[in-house]
């Protein structure tokens, strides 16, 4: 049973160093955020959205309303939280333009909302509708259409964490490094088709994926894997899992359930 700490999770981020209107800006979007041993949990109706792994010694000062020092690592990674919260749950949440510029500030990014937003077809298609082709990717990016037409490989695994990361429609290779919603935020790439690229990032135990595309035709396969259609017409899910092999077999799970076949290795 995890252990949950009786603590007002927005005095905590706001120890951290947090600004009072963004913890507010938070609140009246009824995103919480929950002390767990070693983490903070960003949670939404039920569901976490969000987790910054801590030290145990940072939470035992939470706890225990004393100082809390060397802060400066965390708090980039719970700027980059909250702008990921920001931009995925968009369509839901009210903008806030203060948010974006502390967020960007504390994280070295320079994301933004969209200005417009990007029609997403409603319909769900009939299993029968959603059958793929062989053709020819789709993607505007020649350059990366052309890499991915020589290499077919995976990304050097020694640089995952180091490479520079390139947006998701520009990866070309299995665990290339790509951005999420923001700069500051690095997700891999864990498939490509014909028509969508799919990408994880696992933090703690949060699983998020994300697939950008031509995801329209398959809006119903990725609904009923718990996706959602975000303000700029990805889909993304985050998902709490016990452990690693866990996250692995929701992974596998939904690369089946696509039902698309990968022009990338398994991963």
């Amino acid at each position: 049973m995890a252990i949950e700490y009786d603590v007002d999770g927005y005095i905590a981020l706001n120890k951290i160093g947090v600004p009072i209107d963004v913890t507010t800006w938070l609140k009246e979007q009824s995103v919480t955020i929950t002390v767990m041993p070693k983490s903070l949990k960003f949670v939404r109706k039920g569901k976490v959205v969000g987790n910054v792994t801590i030290s145990w010694d940072m939470t035992k000062a939470i706890v225990a309303g004393q100082a809390i020092g060397q802060v400066d690592a965390i708090l980039k990674k719970c700027a980059s939280q909250i702008l990921d919260i920001y931009s995925d749950l968009s369509g839901d949440l009210g903008g806030n333009q203060s948010v974006v510029d502390w967020a960007n500030a504390a994280t070295g990014g320079d994301w933004e909302p969209p200005d417009v937003l990007v029609d997403v077809v409603t319909d769900i298609a009939s299993p029968e509708t959603t059958k793929v082709k062989a053709v020819e990717p789709d993607w505007a990016d020649e350059g990366a259409k052309k890499e991915m037409s020589q290499t077919k490989d995976m990304y050097a695994l020694g640089s995952m964490e180091t490479g520079a990361a390139v947006k998701l429609v520009n990866a070309s290779l299995l665990y290339q490094p790509v951005t999420g919603s923001s700069n500051s935020s690095r997700y891999f790439c864990i498939g490509i088709t014909d028509h969508v690229k799919i990408a994880a990032r696992y933090r703690g135990t949060t699983l998020s994926l994300r697939v950008e595309g031509k995801v329209n035709p398959m809006q119903g396969q990725l609904k009923s894997l718990g996706f959602e259609v975000k303000k700029d017409g990805y889909m993304s899910v985050h998902l709490e899992v016990d452990n690693d092999i866990v996250a692995a077999k929701v992974i596998g799970s939904v690369l089946v359930g696509l039902a698309q076949q990968l022009r990338t290795p398994t991963p």
